[in-house]
């Protein structure tokens, strides 16, 4: 969450961001999203910039068996959804 939120305040030039926790089905869910000038998410993914900024919130997901998706298109903001199941008590 912080990883993406920090995108926004440095390139999004975002006038709105949303940042929201769900609990569901054993699974928590992180929504961060802007109405920022977005971008092409695959092309991005095959920058060496981006590459790394975004590996590196995909590997912390899955560290924790958990994933991440990405949203964006130019001009139409960003969604980045970070789902990490809860640890059981036993």
């Amino acid at each position: 969450m912080q990883e993406a939120t920090n995108n926004v305040l440095k390139h999004a030039s975002a006038t709105n961001i949303s940042v929201s926790l769900e609990l569901r089905n054993q699974y928590s869910t992180a929504i961060i999203e802007d109405d920022g000038m977005g971008f092409d998410a695959l092309a991005m993914e095959r920058s060496a910039n981006l590459r790394i900024g975004l590996a590196g919130m995909r590997d912390r997901a899955e560290l924790v068996g958990g994933d991440l998706t990405l949203e964006s298109s130019p001009g139409h903001g960003t969604t980045v959804r970070v789902r990490v199941p809860l640890l059981s008590a036993g």
